[in-house]
């Protein structure tokens, strides 16, 4: 593809980590990192913005020799360009006060293994989330129990992706409408109504696909070059 020297009207790609750019048994789809470093060559800025931890999101755009900018924790903690340079959109109170409360009124609450969270906590997929949300409401938390497909998050109630991503913008000095965001779970959402133009993939949860500006037919990695297949074609 020959896009050199031509102007783009986006300048940043927003991408989900798990359910997007990997496969079901959670390894990065292969030629993706490839892929999104081509991305940067023709002067795109590729975000990462996902429920992982903000060090994994580090991690993960150091070796995929991406911007060193992205949002972990569903949108609560911000990295910019330095693993110690963090900013924390959440507080993880509030999260810890639901889950002991949770503790107590739910069986088998479980907390998942991983790394440190800074402003959410993360739980197995072991609970009902209406019920769960049901209870926050009846309580008077302030927070909310989100799922990623992978896990179960608890967050603070203004906490999520679509607002990690503005911080991230505000950092790079790019506007809202200048990112496309691609995704797969309900997570992502918030995410797509920040962007100007926004990718479901192919194997994404209906109401993402419904908030979706375009839906492609592959799932996963697939989609993901699929959909900046798109972007070249369509969105420069």
């Amino acid at each position: 593809m020959d896009f050199e020297g031509k102007a783009m009207k986006f300048k940043c790609v927003a991408l989900d980590v798990d359910g997007t750019i990997t496969e079901e048994e959670h390894y990065v789809t292969p030629g993706i990192p490839t892929l999104l470093r081509m991305l940067e060559r023709f002067g795109f800025k590729v975000i990462l913005v996902s429920g992982r931890s903000i060090w994994e999101i580090y991690t993960l755009a150091a070796i995929f020799g991406t911007t060193r900018v992205g949002v972990g924790e569903n949108g609560g903690a911000v990295v910019y360009k330095n693993p110690l340079d963090v900013y924390l959109l959440g507080d993880i109170t509030e999260p810890l006060k639901t889950l002991h409360r949770l503790s107590e009124l739910l069986p088998n609450v479980r907390v998942r293994r991983g790394f440190p969270r800074l402003t959410e906590v993360v739980l197995e997929r072991t609970i009902d989330i209406e019920e769960a949300n049901r209870i926050i409401r009846k309580e008077g938390l302030k927070t909310k129990v989100v799922d990623s497909g992978f896990a179960l998050h608890i967050v603070a109630d203004y906490v999520d992706k679509g607002k990690g991503l503005l911080k991230a913008c505000e950092l790079l000095g790019i506007d809202r409408e200048e990112v496309i965001a691609i995704g797969d779970s309900d997570t992502d959402v918030e995410m797509f109504k920040v962007a100007g133009f926004s990718i479901a993939v192919g194997n994404a949860t209906e109401l993402a696909k419904k908030e979706a500006n375009l839906v492609v037919k592959s799932s996963r990695g697939r989609g993901v070059e699929e959909a900046i297949s798109y972007i070249f074609k369509e969105l420069r």
